[in-house]
């Protein structure tokens, strides 16, 4: 296995079957280790929040891009149980023995399969604002949620038309003054109060910005592919995850876009859940409102 650092600052890992894996890391070397896995659409720049957000001296974190996304190479008709390997051969490129996970909203599927598939590996594992499988989403996610469910399923051709129109060619259109001025509109539209005190910041929106615009570094089909694996059975059930794996949920009772009743079947279904539910949090809110004490809580 090689690696070695793009002029971006990302780190590229050679895995064994030769494909490129993408991630970055943040924090202090030299403490305890934290991976962290992105949302959908979105990339490993979501980590950068916390840099923002708070001091992380008290933690490593490495974020890192699923296939497709960013610089990291597509895996054609991949499944969630197949990324907890290439996590086991990043962590083992980075001598790292065991290791805590942060999956934030979509990329709750993929800290939950690294419990399921690696638990000798993982000491806890925390899911914000998570997207459940798509048996509780089609109870309880919104109207365009189920939608992109159900054609990210169904008619994949749709689903990519969806994500070209709304994404891809607004985040890499040459106005990007007017992409991000769209993109905060979109956002007045879908979220909360709580969530918008951030974005008003221009930070956190250029962040959001660029970070989105990552996960189209290849094109639609890597964010497609992601769109089909999540709607997809994800080869285990919640109830068989392991108990000697600490697993926390934090959620906003306020989340427009994963409802907390998905939140809350989360929770219901993995054994000895510790979960919190936030009264006034909405999707983002609930991550950048609580980041310090989630990964002290992991850490």
């Amino acid at each position: 296995m090689l690696a070695n650092q793009t002029s971006k600052g990302y780190q590229i890992l050679q895995l064994k079957d030769g494909r490129k894996l993408c991630y970055t890391e943040l924090g202090n070397p030299d403490a305890k280790p934290l991976f962290h896995f992105h949302g959908w659409p979105g990339s490993c720049l979501e980590a950068k929040f916390g840099e923002i957000l708070i001091p992380l001296s008290n933690v490593r974190i490495i974020s890192v891009n699923r296939p497709g996304i960013g610089l990291s190479d597509r895996k054609k008709y991949g499944k969630l149980l197949e990324f907890p390997d290439d996590i086991v051969e990043l962590a083992d490129h980075l001598s790292l023995d065991r290791f805590s996970i942060l999956g934030m909203s979509a990329g709750a599927s993929s800290a939950l399969a690294c419990a399921y598939k690696i638990p000798e590996r993982v000491n806890s594992v925390g899911v914000v604002s998570a997207l459940g499988p798509r048996n509780i989403c089609m109870k309880h996610a919104p109207i365009y949620v189920k939608f992109m469910l159900f054609t990210g399923r169904r008619i994949n051709w749709l689903s990519k038309l969806v994500m070209w129109l709304y994404f891809e060619r607004q985040f890499n259109s040459k106005n990007q003054v007017k992409s991000k001025a769209k993109m905060y509109s979109r956002f007045e539209k879908l979220l909360t109060k709580e969530d918008l005190k951030f974005f008003k910041n221009h930070k956190f929106t250029d962040l959001m910005f660029n970070q989105i615009k990552e996960a189209f570094v290849q094109g639609i089909k890597g964010v497609c592919d992601e769109g089909y694996i999540i709607v997809t059975p994800w080869g285990f059930e919640l109830q068989d995850l392991p108990k000697n794996v600490n697993i926390y949920l934090w959620h906003g009772e306020l989340d427009p876009l994963v409802p907390v009743e998905i939140g809350r079947a989360l929770a219901a279904a993995i054994p000895n859940c510790k979960a919190v539910f936030y009264p006034n949090e909405g999707h983002y809110s609930t991550l950048f409102d609580n980041i310090e004490e989630m990964i002290s809580t992991l850490v």
